[in-house]
């Protein structure tokens, strides 16, 4: 018993060590190699600062009196907003780690229901099961049409001739306060406008601006949380927290993806109790089209309806399935979807079973009606395959130097010339 209280003893005084290790007299960081420091301990080291009553521009400052160059303090100042990001979406927005929790427990209780892959078009975007992901990812560089709003935190530094370095949070009002400059109000502007008008105020307190020998870089370092409601068709359905980073497809991934009765054609957004996008999922995985994934804004509902019009086409075709179509949308619009004809397809017509007037009937539909006949609800194509049958083919088997399949290349051709194509007869 006392070499095991010992024995732990000896871990606890081990890991006080490391912690303090990393918990540096922050008079002398101009020693600490931050490159060498993970997540945990940046943490940790502001943490400890925050305790001591500073914050990270103090760190900062400190190090550049000690002697810190620009590029180190470039560096340091990435790791911090990486580590107080991190820290503010584990305390405002769903973790990537809880999402992932959640996508777990949800994919546990309904493995028995997939142990065969779904043939609907797209089922399986959303469901984490592929390689491609729509999970959140915050470590991005702020795009310039991002809108920003109360809530969002700013970094912004200025360098050059003159150096400085800001933090502010969009307050309720639309303002930053910053200091000797005074509120600025940026909410409902993009990126790109906020700095703009940025530079103007900037300008009067750092003339290098106008000389081009002050620079200044703007961004977002913790984006707002948004609450978001998600709707219908969804394996999770409910209400999430968000970062303001993120669009429709990640919450869609988020809520499990979506159920076997949902539409991928007409998922609705409504933003202040009216319709502001309608997403057509088809148009990203057929042409890379992904202009309808906006970003999420504050008190969004997502609505994933259930289906209107599914079809399904078998056969000759590269991607066989379930296809849901829009009522503008054509039989080659369906043969787009699934891939095209195959090879060996038979493409002079088409068979189709049709429910009309309460019972299946058969109709060709010929190539030349593809571009314009109209799929409906319940539909199922069959594009067959060419029959293998030659019209101009001659076996010949037996004593010849070249036995196997010959064409017929002339009218009037003989047993002769086909035994002559032969290498003609053995002598046995």
């Amino acid at each position: 018993m006392f070499k095991i209280l010992r024995n732990i003893a000896f871990l606890i005084i081990c890991l006080i060590f490391s912690i303090n290790s990393y918990s540096q007299n922050f008079s002398d960081l101009s020693n600490v190699n931050f490159s060498d420091l993970n997540n945990s301990q940046i943490d940790l080291l502001l943490r400890r600062a925050s305790a001591q009553g500073y914050n990270q521009f103090d760190l900062l400052k400190i190090a550049r009196s000690q002697g810190m160059t620009q590029a180190d303090l470039e560096k340091l100042d990435k790791r911090f907003k990486s580590a107080e990001t991190i820290a503010r979406v584990s305390e405002n927005a769903s973790t990537p780690l809880e999402e992932t929790r959640l996508r777990k427990r949800w994919k546990e209780e309904m493995e028995v229901f997939r142990e065969v892959d779904s043939d609907i078009f797209g089922y399986d975007v959303f469901m984490g099961n592929t390689f491609l992901s729509f999970q959140s990812n915050l470590n991005i560089p702020t795009p310039l049409d991002y809108i920003i709003g109360p809530g969002d935190k700013l970094f912004i530094d200025i360098y050059g001739q003159s150096e400085n370095y800001y933090q502010a949070e969009v307050s309720p009002d639309g303002d930053i306060i910053l200091e000797n400059i005074g509120p600025v109000n940026l909410s409902g502007l993009s990126l790109a406008s906020a700095k703009k008008r940025l530079l103007l105020r900037l300008k009067n307190i750092y003339s290098g601006i106008n000389n081009k020998t002050t620079f200044v870089n703007i961004s977002v370092g913790i984006p707002r949380a948004v609450r978001v409601n998600i709707v219908g068709e969804v394996n999770l359905p409910g209400t999430y927290n968000f970062s303001a980073f993120n669009t429709v497809y990640n919450a869609i991934y988020v809520a499990g993806g979506i159920t076997e009765n949902a539409t991928l054609r007409g998922i609705k957004l409504f933003r202040n109790n009216k319709l502001v996008n309608t997403v057509d999922i088809y148009k990203f995985l057929t042409k890379g089209d992904g202009s309808s994934n906006i970003r999420l804004e504050n008190n969004d509902l997502i609505m994933v309806g259930p289906y209107t019009n599914r079809v399904i086409i078998e056969g000759a075709v590269k991607t066989p399935g379930k296809f849901e179509m829009k009522e503008n949308e054509s039989l080659k619009d369906l043969i787009s979807y699934a891939g095209g004809l195959s090879e060996n397809a038979f493409q002079k017509s088409i068979k189709l079973t049709r429910i009309i007037d309460d019972r299946y009937k058969i109709v060709d539909v010929n190539s030349e009606q593809f571009e314009f006949f109209q799929p409906l609800a319940g539909d199922k194509y069959i594009v067959d395959k060419v029959i293998e049958k030659y019209n101009n083919r001659v076996i010949i088997k037996g004593s010849v130097y070249r036995p196997g399949t010959f064409s017929i290349s002339e009218e009037k051709m003989t047993i002769k010339d086909l035994i002559n194509k032969a290498e003609g007869l053995k002598s046995d």
